[in-house]
């Protein structure tokens, strides 16, 4: 199957166990920000909170070993870098890497003539998965110093504002099992905030990373953010603002933006804008309806609900449908589906 992203955001829906959380894994190994091939520069950036713009394998693949073995896995990749502005390609693959098999980029283009052309593309990358999402309740949690959020407050707690549709005047930075920010007001502190406002803050101390590094960089050039049930905690308002506020950021900060979701109200609005930006907004629906995984480009929910309910979309008064023509072999037939259809002869 081919799966091809939006310029701007995409947003991946299926049912369970048809790989969407696999495509942002692969999306996320094909890429590190270690170092700048180009001018043999190593890369020393990090997130607000510390961490690498970059994911660890063990954080978006669990790798099966009876089933996962070596060469069952072979994606091929297109792409355009940043770093040589060319077209590019390559290929991933399940690979014996030590004791166990593990997914390695391979005849990276961009790489040609050197030594090792096994080596991931340079681009910084920002993926938040299901981890972020570990109940508030059971995390070591505990107060975070981070200078860019103490320097930049007001900005997060403005986002906060944005996506949530509330006034928060304060804003803390957490660590521990997770690290995070989370707007709140002055009746309450972050040991009371809810899951969806710990969603929403770990999702706009990413984008504000990016803006860091957008700053700190002088060969910026863009990032890739992926964001696993994106709309987990937040309500439906709050989900059409999020796209909203990733839109003018992907513009802002030269970003693509990746992410899975279930909810019907994002998936409507992503569906709806591509009709209008066809290059900007993607919905991909993964179904296994018929076998083996497709990929359906840019469903409504109206036709995504009908596959997983198993049933047919409802027409708008005033439709006219094409007439369809029915031959019998006999009347018996005739009459036998006529029975099926009205229950009477």
């Amino acid at each position: 199957m081919a799966v091809e992203f939006g310029d701007y955001i995409t947003v991946v829906c299926g049912k369970n166990g048809t790989s969407k959380s696999s495509i942002l894994g692969i999306a996320a190994q094909i890429f590190s920000f270690e170092k700048d091939y180009v001018k043999d520069e190593s890369l020393a950036f990090r997130q607000i909170a510390g961490g690498m713009f970059k994911s660890q394998y063990s954080d978006h693949f669990r790798i099966s070993e009876k089933f996962d073995v070596p060469g069952s896995m072979s994606v091929n990749i297109d792409l355009l870098d940043g770093y040589t502005n060319q077209a590019a390609t390559a290929k991933l693959e399940l690979m014996k890497r030590g004791k166990s098999p593990r997914p390695v980029v391979r005849n990276n283009s961009t790489a040609a003539g050197s030594s090792n052309t096994s080596r991931n593309f340079t681009h910084p990358v920002i993926f938040l998965s299901l981890k972020r999402l570990y109940p508030i309740a059971a995390r070591d949690y505990k107060l975070g110093d981070f200078d860019y959020l103490e320097q930049h407050k007001k900005d997060f707690i403005a986002l906060t504002n944005e996506l949530l549709n509330r006034n928060a005047s304060l804003a803390t930075g957490t660590d521990g099992t997770i690290s995070s920010a989370v707007a709140h007001g002055e009746n309450y502190d972050q040991d009371s905030v809810s899951a969806g406002e710990d969603n929403a803050g770990q999702i706009i101390l990413a984008l504000m990373s990016f803006r860091k590094l957008k700053e700190d960089y002088a060969d910026y050039k863009g990032g890739l953010l992926l964001i696993d049930e994106a709309d987990a905690g937040l309500f439906p308002t709050a989900q059409v603002n999020l796209l909203k506020m990733l839109d003018r950021e992907c513009k802002n900060l030269d970003l693509q933006v990746v992410m899975t979701s279930h909810s019907p109200v994002l998936i409507e609005y992503a569906y709806e804008q591509s009709r209008q930006f066809r290059r900007k907004y993607k919905t991909i629906y993964l179904s296994n309806t018929y076998g083996n995984v497709q990929v359906m480009q840019d469903w409504s929910w109206a036709q995504i609900s009908a596959d997983i309910n198993t049933k047919t979309i409802d027409t708008s008064s005033g439709v006219s449908l094409p007439r369809i023509n029915i031959y019998f072999e006999d009347k018996e037939a005739e009459d036998f589906l006529q029975l099926c259809c009205t229950g009477s002869q």
